[in-house]
């Protein structure tokens, strides 16, 4: 049987361990650097998520109050006590009813907080491509800059 070895071309030489260790740096520093940023926003619109969230909390009660509900509504029938069979179907109505007015509010709420994040974002790298040195243009193309952060702000 014939071995068979990894040929590497000199053109192709397997990256060095230092180029690794300076390829996980720097991922390293972006990815503290976007956690940074995130948190930023977070800290920017955390009074919007917490509304958001408290609606959120606030429309899951109609979905976790459904089965409760069906069971007493079951067992009134079984008893034949058709009074509270109707009052049990009224709250049950409100309850969910509320439940969908406060989830149409955590919507609203979490949709113009992420259009807010989305302009603020905007806006920041807006803000950093313009002051940038004039090296900074010199060594890239204009368009292309314009270009990939059209791309990325309107695909994110």
């Amino acid at each position: 049987m014939a071995e068979s070895t990894k040929s590497v071309k000199p053109s192709e030489s397997p990256e060095s361990e230092a180029q690794k260790k300076e390829k996980s740096d720097r991922a390293i520093r972006a990815n503290e650097k976007a956690k940074e940023l995130l948190m930023g926003y977070i800290k920017t619109f955390k009074c919007l998520l917490i509304i958001g969230l408290a609606f959120n909390l606030l429309g899951m009660v109609g979905e976790f109050a459904s089965p409760l509900f069906i069971g007493w509504v079951i067992d009134a029938i079984v008893d034949s006590d058709f009074d509270r069979v109707t009052e049990l179907i009224i709250w049950w109505m409100i309850i969910n009813t509320s439940g969908a007015i406060f989830g149409g509010f955590q919507r609203y709420v979490f949709q113009v907080t992420t259009e807010k994040i989305g302009q603020a974002l905007r806006q920041d790298v807006f803000d950093e491509i313009v002051h940038k040195d004039v090296a900074f243009f010199d060594s890239r193309k204009t368009g292309d800059l314009s270009k990939y952060s059209l791309q990325f702000l309107t695909t994110y």
